[in-house]
């Protein structure tokens, strides 16, 4: 449990101290509301609610680029094999124009697997790209790259 711990917040200090202080306006909030909202969610039916149609995914460790019905697959073997201990996420850059938005930020994370008890922890930058349906921002494309500790 020490190495978790430590990475949680070795994390936090990896971000400028300008970043961590950073405001963002209405607009820039509810697409980050968006993004903890969704991804803190243990339920895959939210996070499936969040993610467009057109979707496309070259997340962490993916060899190619995945579909939303490819990612409901990688969620639900995920949710029956893993549960998460603990998350933590800060937005570095929050840029919307018009009905798109991008999102940049970091991910810590720690999860236990639900058969052998074993934890591992993590930390990922994403970039994700969101747009405006009616009053929703849908999750359209984002690329997750693990961080690499020495």
């Amino acid at each position: 449990m020490r190495p978790i711990l430590f990475w949680a917040f070795a994390g936090l200090l990896l971000f400028p101290l300008s970043v961590q202080g950073q405001e963002w306006d209405a607009e820039q909030m509810e697409v980050w509301e968006t993004v903890t909202t969704c991804w803190t969610s243990t339920n895959i039916e939210t996070q499936m609610a969040c993610i467009h149609d057109d979707f496309k995914t070259w997340g962490v460790g993916n060899p190619v680029p995945f579909k939303k019905a490819d990612t409901r697959a990688h969620l639900t073997r995920f949710f029956e094999t893993q549960e998460t201990v603990w998350s933590y996420f800060q937005p570095l850059s929050i840029d919307v124009r018009g009905d798109m938005a991008i999102v940049l930020y970091v991910m810590n994370w720690a999860e236990r697997n639900r058969v052998t008890g074993e934890e591992t922890a993590g930390i990922i930058n994403w970039t994700e790209v969101f747009k405006k349906e009616g009053d929703r921002w849908l999750l359209l494309a984002d690329h997750g790259t693990r961080v690499e500790r020495d």
